[in-house]
């Protein structure tokens, strides 16, 4: 017979917000304040003063943001490499079935720091293309290729 009886609404009250409305004051659990105790003290992760560049591998190639599409019978491949100049030596070597690009270039930091970065990116293709008829073009932040596919 108890099963049949409807149950009570869950009538738990709720906190009052003893700040003054305002457009934060909907946030009233951000004022209360913390517990201290059972909680723990916030460690450093590491103690190295140097810069974030130092902790990189300078060996070890970058992998640069990429992105493809196609229409037609042209894919079109961009790869994105930040402050590219025209001294950064960067090539690109198309072949029937694949594309490698490689770049180095000197990455400028606020202060007058400067870090080499040498960026890799080796990738398959589905089909082959015609290389006699791709181009690649050079921008600031980006190299795009035009691969045209073989007929």
């Amino acid at each position: 017979l108890s099963a049949l009886r409807p149950r009570e609404p869950h009538t738990a009250p709720r906190p009052r917000c003893t700040v003054p409305m305002s457009a934060a004051g909907h946030l009233y659990w951000s004022r209360a304040p913390t517990n201290p105790e059972g909680s723990v003290a916030p460690k450093k992760i590491s103690t190295n003063t140097s810069s974030p560049a130092a902790a990189v591998d300078a060996d070890k190639p970058w992998c640069p943001i990429f992105k493809w599409g196609q229409r037609g019978g042209t894919v079109y491949l961009t790869i994105f490499v930040p402050c590219l100049k025209g001294t950064d030596d960067v090539s690109i070597d198309i072949t029937d079935r694949a594309v490698e690009f490689r770049a180095e270039r000197v990455a400028e930091f606020a202060g007058g720091r400067s870090a080499a970065r040498s960026y890799r990116l080796q990738l398959q293709l589905f089909a082959e293309v015609d290389a006699s008829r791709c181009v690649h073009h050079l921008r600031h932040d980006h190299v795009r290729v035009e691969l045209a596919k073989r007929r």
